[in-house]
């Protein structure tokens, strides 16, 4: 347990303060907008495993016990993803709604495919379904 929190310290600081550079790169690069959607994903996926414990607990009813899809079970999932998943499964808290709310409404384009935790339901199982297909 203690390397594991050794390395995901130095990871941290690490990731901080390279993360700078990379920031300014993305603001002059020539494809700014792929880089931020980019980056926002894998910022998305990342807080998924980190923040696991603690949203299973505040986001899913009965902490997640009977909930299908939970937080950080699969380091490639997205927040959203998650969350769009169990509202469909209707096992979301009240702070889970909230949340599934604010994104719907932050994110105006995806509205019109049923939001933004909808549409990273339908990415994720359609990435599911080729893999499986192939």
């Amino acid at each position: 347990m203690l390397r594991g929190l050794i390395l995901y310290f130095i990871a941290g600081v690490i990731g901080s303060i390279i993360g700078i550079f990379g920031t300014i790169a993305g603001l002059i690069h020539k494809d700014r907008k792929k880089y931020f959607v980019d980056a926002a994903f894998a910022e998305d996926q990342n807080l998924n495993v980190k923040l696991r414990v603690l949203l299973n607990l505040t986001m899913l009813k009965y902490k997640g016990e009977f909930a299908d899809v939970k937080f950080g079970d699969n380091p490639d999932h997205t927040m959203s993803y998650v969350i769009g998943r169990n509202y469909l499964d209707k096992h979301l808290s009240k702070f889970g709604k909230f949340w599934y709310w604010f994104l719907y409404y932050v994110d105006k384009p995806a509205q019109k495919y049923g939001g933004h935790c909808i549409v990273a339901v339908n990415h994720e199982e359609r990435k599911i379904l080729k893999i499986h297909n192939n």
